[in-house]
């Protein structure tokens, strides 16, 4: 997995929350929307009982889907953020957790860090250079402990 893709995983189920969260408020607001007109003692729901049900349990059905994803998400956080907390350069571990956990802009990260973007991003470059090695050291770990246990059996 490139550096990118595997710091930008925690961003990533966030924004994916967050879309089910707004696809969820819209679904109960459609539901919650549709009423039952009355008239005297005859009901006229012409469905739409069945429609406001069917709305409501699509709703249920993305707030499991985003309960789900909120695990997902603290896994990927833990992951991101051990990787980066092992760094020993402070300046890059700094400028990765504001871009890749807190979703911090360059701009912001440039101010906050008393810094010019075209030095941020050359940071950046540095630090993403440093986590593509410790991922490769990983994968060959991995590698190794998965041919060990191959081999114990």
């Amino acid at each position: 997995m490139e550096p990118k893709e595997f710091l930008s995983q925690y961003r990533r189920a966030v924004t994916d929350i967050e879309n089910l969260e707004t696809e969820a408020e819209e679904l109960e607001n459609m539901a919650m929307g549709i009423t039952v007109s009355t008239e005297g003692d005859r009901v006229q729901t012409s469905g739409k009982k069945d429609r406001m049900a069917e709305l409501a349990a699509k709703a249920a059905d993305i707030r499991i889907d985003i309960m789900g994803k909120r695990t997902e998400a603290l896994e990927a956080m833990h992951r991101v953020s051990r990787l980066i907390a092992g760094m020993e350069n402070n300046r890059y571990r700094k400028l990765l957790h504001m871009r890749y956990i807190k979703g911090a802009t360059w701009e912001e990260i440039a101010v906050t860090m008393h810094y010019s973007i075209k030095h941020i991003y050359k940071l950046h470059g540095w630090a993403l250079r440093e986590i593509r090695n410790e991922l490769k050291e990983e994968t060959k770990c991995d590698k190794k402990r998965a041919y060990n246990d191959s081999v114990d059996e």
